[in-house]
Parts: structure tokens; sequence; C-alpha cells
């Protein structure tokens, strides 16, 4: 869990990132944010998407629409276990999104020299990639209390 943490934190830095490489225009970042302090700035950003950002967007559209196909499955599920089933597949279309993305920005780091970026994006994409790999370990039974005949409250299992 801490390094999905990690890795969502990243994601959200490198898209906070990315907002402000692609508004050259704007005279500050908050420019960018604000149409009405700079308004050519935020139609520039509007009108000419990077590279990045689109193939990101694309990512993401995959993404949507295969959910909402899973989600039509959900609600036709016949039983638990099929209901189940769908959601284990929706976890994973998300994980696997997650690493598309985190491969298109080390690629685009990449491209653009910032070699030091994309190296901590694959690292945290090896990370999660061999996270995956391994089976997950259930969390230990602890016994928990049951009330006893009196009402006062006994540590242990079933009577």
């Amino acid at each position: 869990m801490p390094s999905q943490l990690r890795l969502r934190n990243m994601i959200v830095l490198l898209a906070g990132s990315l907002a402000l490489i692609g508004t050259a225009g704007a005279a500050t970042a908050q420019d960018a944010l604000d149409p009405a302090a700079a308004p050519d700035a935020a139609l520039t950003v509007a009108q000419t998407p990077t590279a990045l950002a689109l193939e990101l967007s694309a990512v993401l559209q995959d993404e949507a629409a295969r959910l909402r196909e899973l989600e039509a499955s959900f609600g036709a599920a016949a039983d638990a276990s099929s209901a189940l089933a769908v959601e284990r597949e929706i976890a994973a279309v998300k994980s696997v999104t997650e690493i598309r993305l985190m491969r298109v920005q080390a690629r685009h780091a990449r491209e653009a020299g910032r070699l030091e970026a994309a190296v901590r994006i694959e690292a945290a994409i090896a990370e999660l990639t061999t996270a995956s790999a391994r089976p997950a370990t259930p969390p230990p039974i602890t016994p928990r209390a049951e009330p006893r005949d009196d009402g006062q409250r006994r540590e242990g299992g079933p009577r």
C-alpha cells in the first residue's frame, strides 16, 4: 500500500509539472490556472495540448471505455462470485492504466532529456510490477473478544 500511495503522489506531482510545462505562455503558474489573469495564456494552453498530454488522455480514455464495459457486466452479474470477478478485473484495469500512464511519462521524460525523472518513474514502475507479481499474504487472524454469560467480555474464539 505505501508504494501505491507514493506512486499516486508521484503521478499527481508529474501531472502538476505537466500543467506548468504546458503553460509556457503564462507569466506565472497562477496565470495558467486563472484565465482572467492572463486570458491569452489559458487560451493557448487549451488550444495546443502537448504530445504527452494527448497520449495520457488516450490512455485514460481507453481505461474509461473499458471501465464502462465492466460496470455494465457488474450490474448484470448473476451471482456474488461473478460480481467479485468483475470487481477484480476493474482493479486490474486500474493498475494496468497506472503503469501505462507512467510508461508514457517515463518515455517522454527520457526523450526530453530529463533522465533523472525517467529513472525515478521507471523505478516506480518496476516496484509496482514486481509487487503485483508476488502473491498477497492475508492478514493474520486475531482472536476477537466475545461476551461472557455474565455480560462481561472474554478473549478467545467460539465457545
